[in-house]
Protein backbone atom coordinates (compact mmCIF):
# COMPACT_ATOMS: atom_id res chain seq x y z
CA UNK A 1 0.00 0.00 0.00
CA UNK A 2 0.94 3.41 -0.85
CA UNK A 3 1.81 5.95 2.49
CA UNK A 4 0.64 9.64 2.05
CA UNK A 5 4.02 10.96 2.31
CA UNK A 6 3.87 14.28 4.48
CA UNK A 7 5.88 16.49 1.84
CA UNK A 8 2.83 18.29 -0.10
CA UNK A 9 0.70 17.32 3.30
CA UNK A 10 1.77 19.94 5.43
CA UNK A 11 -1.82 21.01 6.36
CA UNK A 12 -2.02 17.37 8.23
CA UNK A 13 0.86 17.96 10.56
CA UNK A 14 0.39 18.16 14.45
CA UNK A 15 2.29 17.27 17.42
CA UNK A 16 2.12 13.59 18.19
CA UNK A 17 1.37 12.65 14.10
CA UNK A 18 2.44 9.06 13.53
CA UNK A 19 5.14 8.88 10.82
CA UNK A 20 7.50 6.31 9.43
CA UNK A 21 10.69 7.18 7.88
CA UNK A 22 11.43 5.28 5.09
CA UNK A 23 15.77 5.93 3.61
CA UNK A 24 15.88 7.04 0.37
CA UNK A 25 17.64 3.98 -1.00
CA UNK A 26 14.18 1.89 -0.32
CA UNK A 27 11.74 4.92 -1.42
CA UNK A 28 12.31 4.26 -5.05
CA UNK A 29 12.02 0.23 -4.99
CA UNK A 30 9.07 0.32 -3.11
CA UNK A 31 7.76 3.52 -4.90
CA UNK A 32 4.58 1.64 -4.85
CA UNK A 33 4.05 -0.04 -1.42
CA UNK A 34 5.76 1.51 1.31
CA UNK A 35 3.62 -0.98 4.04
CA UNK A 36 6.38 -3.83 2.20
CA UNK A 37 9.11 -1.80 3.03
CA UNK A 38 8.06 -1.67 6.50
CA UNK A 39 7.67 -5.51 6.45
CA UNK A 40 10.90 -6.33 4.47
CA UNK A 41 13.36 -3.98 6.21
CA UNK A 42 11.69 -3.76 9.77
CA UNK A 43 15.70 -2.37 10.78
CA UNK A 44 16.11 0.20 8.17
CA UNK A 45 12.95 1.66 8.14
CA UNK A 46 11.68 3.53 11.70
CA UNK A 47 8.52 4.75 13.17
CA UNK A 48 7.59 7.57 15.45
CA UNK A 49 5.91 10.73 15.51
CA UNK A 50 6.34 14.25 14.78
CA UNK A 51 7.45 16.61 17.49
CA UNK A 52 7.77 20.39 15.99
CA UNK A 53 8.18 21.21 12.01
CA UNK A 54 8.61 24.71 10.88
CA UNK A 55 8.49 24.74 6.38
CA UNK A 56 11.56 23.30 5.73
CA UNK A 57 12.19 20.82 8.51
CA UNK A 58 10.33 18.21 10.49
CA UNK A 59 11.61 16.93 13.51
CA UNK A 60 10.31 13.73 14.82
CA UNK A 61 11.32 10.91 17.93
CA UNK A 62 11.58 7.71 17.14
CA UNK A 63 10.66 4.17 18.73
CA UNK A 64 13.83 1.55 19.44
CA UNK A 65 14.21 -0.93 16.93
CA UNK A 66 12.23 -3.26 18.93
CA UNK A 67 9.47 -0.80 18.99
CA UNK A 68 9.09 -0.20 22.93
CA UNK A 69 10.69 2.56 23.96
CA UNK A 70 11.54 5.64 22.31
CA UNK A 71 15.28 5.70 20.49
CA UNK A 72 16.64 8.94 22.33
CA UNK A 73 15.10 11.01 25.75
CA UNK A 74 16.73 14.20 25.21
CA UNK A 75 16.10 15.44 21.48
CA UNK A 76 14.12 15.26 18.27
CA UNK A 77 15.37 14.38 14.91
CA UNK A 78 15.38 16.22 11.93
CA UNK A 79 14.06 14.50 8.91
CA UNK A 80 13.76 15.19 4.89
CA UNK A 81 10.01 15.84 4.44
CA UNK A 82 10.25 13.06 1.33
CA UNK A 83 11.27 10.46 3.66
CA UNK A 84 8.98 10.50 5.93
CA UNK A 85 4.74 9.24 5.88
CA UNK A 86 1.91 9.39 7.98
CA UNK A 87 1.87 5.67 9.23
CA UNK A 88 0.33 4.80 12.71
CA UNK A 89 2.63 2.21 14.61
CA UNK A 90 0.85 2.30 17.89
CA UNK A 91 -2.43 2.90 19.70
CA UNK A 92 -2.67 7.14 19.75
CA UNK A 93 -3.41 6.88 23.21
CA UNK A 94 -0.19 5.91 24.19
CA UNK A 95 1.47 8.47 21.91
CA UNK A 96 -0.58 11.22 23.64
CA UNK A 97 0.57 9.35 27.01
CA UNK A 98 3.84 10.06 26.46
CA UNK A 99 3.79 13.80 25.17
CA UNK A 100 2.26 14.30 27.98
CA UNK A 101 4.71 13.39 29.92
CA UNK A 102 7.26 14.88 28.09
CA UNK A 103 5.78 18.49 27.97
CA UNK A 104 5.58 17.73 31.89
CA UNK A 105 9.21 17.31 31.95
CA UNK A 106 10.74 19.54 29.45
CA UNK A 107 14.00 19.78 30.49
CA UNK A 108 14.28 16.43 31.21
CA UNK A 109 13.12 15.17 28.20
CA UNK A 110 14.76 18.80 26.12
CA UNK A 111 11.10 19.06 24.80
CA UNK A 112 10.55 21.81 22.45
CA UNK A 113 7.47 22.24 20.14
CA UNK A 114 7.38 24.65 17.58
CA UNK A 115 4.57 24.62 14.80
CA UNK A 116 5.00 26.32 11.03
CA UNK A 117 2.96 29.18 12.58
CA UNK A 118 5.67 29.62 14.70
CA UNK A 119 4.12 29.01 17.82
CA UNK A 120 6.07 27.72 20.49
CA UNK A 121 4.77 25.61 23.86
Amino acid sequence: MKLKCVSGNEADLRVGKQIVYIPERLLFRYRKNHTQAIQDYPVDVQTGFVTSWDENTVYCRFYHIQGRHLRTLTYSEFCNKNNLFFYDSKPQNKVDELIDEMRKNKDYYGWVEQTAGGDNA
